[in-house]
């Protein structure tokens, strides 16, 4: 029972995992909101104060006019309040901190950003995991006090079928002992474990512990194996009772020989086993460094137009969002009118007639450089985005990485059992229980290897280490030779 203690193990920590994977991710987050409430709203080389005029103070934006100092234009904006201490009383005049370069960037004088501003819209997202491992816990406190109390056990029928989807899990279906074939179940319970019992197969006397009805927690045992419940019982999707009744038989098998030696008992090499996530890692490799070598050539082009380019005042004509690009015109420094293209995140956000501090190059426009200052070259941004890809398939792979220890772990020690294996298709065989064609669990195998020692639809005598389950980590060999097994088992369809 080892295996099944601990699949249920697995079952219970694994929001941990999701839990971790959320902070990592979020820190980042938080800690760039520390950073923007340490550090004032506009940087200090480019706060100017002035004095604009205040408008309807009970607005949750507060309308502020003003003139901003290097355009001299008038400026309509709504100031975005983080410290409703600084909110005038009525309207009128207000200090205000605006941006030299940006028009638009405009702050009551002593405002700053709060740290905890963001914080509650993020920061419970690691603690719906920690409840999620805080309920299976106790849920599985509960089916092991259920389990070793001194209460009455009930004779039902039970039978095992595959999960409803690809990602859910086993479901048990139990009846009543004198249930007719076709009877509808009591309830059906997910599993956590099938503990070897076959799927879809004959209806298995056995003994349960609990209320067995829809939302009763029950333990039920066949033939000695304990089938634990991953939640409580359900009223629905129940299967109907089989035709067949037989006994679980629990043949006593005899360790066939020895682990095969060498340090690699799985068969070939992890990473010849990758199969498509060494080219998909690969592919985002090249696109990240893609990405990479792009924003370095764009960051020191804008470098170079900040450097060497002449200080123009940009009016915005138009606001194109699906290019990401405003057009401006502007005077030149001969005093000739310019139409140019400048680079935008988030155009829409530029008002259409305003003045923007820019710069252009510096061949009198020949080139249609420009850039706003207000819109800085932001060279994290691409990259962050270019690299996602890449940490997809490094958390994708890195749980197949665990599941290849599992196995390995599993076929080093051993024992190794003789298993008829049914290959079912050009990937995959089916475990078989001894002595019966009850398929216990699917398990993925290199096509190759299979291709040369059976046919498709042909059962073959192989060797197993590890517990024939869904989600167990089961080894195979042909006689001397280890078979590549590429996952963990399953349960198929």
């Amino acid at each position: 029972m080892q295996a099944a203690d601990a699949a249920v193990q697995r079952h219970v920590r694994a929001p941990l995992a999701w839990a971790l994977l959320l902070a990592v991710l979020l820190t980042p987050l938080f800690v760039i909101d520390v950073r923007d409430a340490l550090e004032p709203l506009v940087p200090p080389d480019r706060a100017v104060r002035v004095t604009g005029t205040a408008g309807d103070p009970g607005r949750t934006d507060l309308p502020v006019s003003y003139v901003h100092p290097l355009t001299e234009q008038k400026v309509d904006v709504e100031v975005v309040i983080w410290h409703d201490r600084l909110r005038p009383s009525r309207p009128g005049p207000v200090p205000l901190v605006v941006d030299r370069d940006d028009p638009d960037s405009v702050w009551l004088a002593g405002d700053r950003f709060p740290a905890e501003q963001n914080l509650l819209a993020y920061g419970w997202w690691p603690l719906l995991p920690l409840v999620l491992w805080a309920m299976r816990r106790w849920r599985a406190g509960s089916v092991r006090r259920l389990e070793q109390a001194d209460l009455p056990s009930y004779a039902v029928l039970a039978a095992v079928t595959p999960p409803r989807y690809s990602a859910g899990r086993c479901l048990l279906h139990l009846y009543e002992v004198d249930a007719p074939p076709g009877a509808d179940p009591l309830c059906t319970v997910p599993l956590v474990s099938t503990a070897g019992v076959a799927l879809a197969g004959p209806a298995l006397p056995a003994e349960v512990k609990g209320v067995p009805r829809a939302g009763g927690l029950v333990v039920t045992c066949v033939a000695g194996l304990v089938l634990r419940p991953s939640a409580r019982a359900l009223s629905r999707g129940g299967r109907p009772r089989p035709d067949h009744i037989e006994p679980l038989d629990l043949p006593a098998h005899v360790p066939s020989s020895t682990p095969p030696p060498g340090p690699l008992p799985s068969g070939r090499p992890w990473w010849a086993l990758a199969g498509w996530r060494v080219p998909l890692i690969a592919a985002s490799l090249l696109l990240l460094a893609a990405v990479g070598v792009l924003t370095w050539q764009g960051s020191r082009q804008a470098a170079t137009l900040d450097r060497d380019g002449d200080p123009v005042l940009a009016r915005v004509v138009t606001a194109d969002p699906a290019l990401f690009e405003l057009e401006v015109t502007y005077r030149d420094r001969s005093g000739r009118q310019r139409k140019a293209i400048a680079p935008a995140d988030y155009p829409e956000e530029f008002t259409v007639g305003r003045l923007y501090p820019a710069v252009a190059a510096p061949d009198g426009g020949g080139s249609g450089l420009v850039r706003l200052l207000a819109e800085p070259y932001d060279a994290v941004e691409p990259v962050v985005w270019g690299s996602l890809p890449l940490l997809l398939t490094l958390a994708l792979s890195a749980r197949w990485l665990r599941d290849r220890r599992r196995i390995d772990t599993v076929a080093r020690l051993g024992p190794w059992l003789p298993v008829e294996a049914w290959r079912l298709r050009y990937d995959a065989v089916a475990l078989l229980r001894p002595g019966t064609h009850q398929v216990a669990c699917e398990v993925p195998v290199e096509p190759l290897q299979l291709n040369a020692m059976t046919n498709v639809g042909v059962v073959v005598l192989l060797e197993q280490a590890g517990f024939a389950a869904p989600g167990e980590a089961v080894a195979l060999r042909h006689g001397r030779q280890p078979l590549s097994v590429l996952g963990t088992a399953c349960a198929g369809s």
